[in-house]
């Protein structure tokens, strides 16, 4: 019976996006269409970074919010609301996108990406100073630097309880790193399963959750002809045997 009360009505089912036809525009003081039809209408005011906007982290003492972006990480005064309001940039090629302040705020921990294979750790004590304009050059104050291996991509990070360890998961290399700050050195790299994405610290600091997205778990190959890119074609189909049981 509700099978058939469902076929019948799908005569009259009308799916669209929210936007309907009209096409994308930005409207910043109002309500934005997206590229996807979704429509986005801020609750408060509107800041702007740079292009490619991927993650926001406000600072514990509520002084900072950061974003980082394809050109770095902007620096905004968290109680300056005004979208021309003058902010901070540090510039970074290839950056990463993921982070976290030490308590204090007198630090911020990033993934070191492609460039450095590792984390870094930046001093905030230069950040009180008064921008020129919006996303004014700040040059970046590493206060530690520590390299994993040169395959190593962090994705995302969390501090222990503590602060003296940094947990990181390397989705390149589908492992779990621990960091330890203080000694300034790599004190576990561990498996972590299928593309490793994500990582959560329990309150209690006594259990480490990690989000896996992969389903295939691959290996480094590295061509005779020394192409960084390893393999030019694919190794095997999928779904297929040789993708469940692997192949040389």
């Amino acid at each position: 019976f509700v099978l058939v009360s469902i076929a019948a009505a799908q005569d009259d089912w009308l799916f669209s996006s929210p936007a309907g036809d009209r096409v994308a525009k930005i409207v910043p003081d109002g309500e934005t269409v997206l590229p996807n039809g979704r429509l986005l209408t801020p609750k408060g005011p509107r800041l702007y970074s740079g292009e490619n906007l991927w993650n926001t982290i406000p600072s514990p003492d509520g002084k900072y919010l950061i974003g980082m972006c394809n050109a770095g990480i902007v620096v905004c005064g968290a109680s300056d609301r005004d979208p021309q309001a003058p902010s901070h940039l540090l510039p970074w090629k290839s950056p990463a996108f993921c982070g976290v302040f030490t308590k204090d705020s007198s630090k911020l921990i990033i993934s070191s990406g492609d460039s450095g294979h590792g984390i870094r750790v930046l001093s905030t004590a230069s950040w009180s100073q008064k921008p020129a304009g919006r996303m004014a050059k700040l040059e970046a104050e590493d206060v530690v630097s520590i390299v994993e291996d040169r395959e190593c991509y962090i994705n995302d990070l969390v501090l222990s309880p503590d602060e003296r360890y940094v947990f990181g998961v390397d989705v390149a290399r589908q492992h779990l790193v621990v960091f330890d700050l203080v000694e300034q050195s790599v004190i576990s790299d561990t498996p972590a399963g299928r593309e490793p994405f994500s990582v959560a610290l329990s309150a209690d600091g006594k259990r480490l959750l990690v989000a896996n997205i992969g389903m295939l778990d691959y290996s480094l190959i590295i061509n005779e002809d020394g192409d960084p890119r390893g393999l030019k074609t694919p190794a095997f189909g999928f779904p297929s045997v040789e993708a469940e049981e692997g192949v040389r």
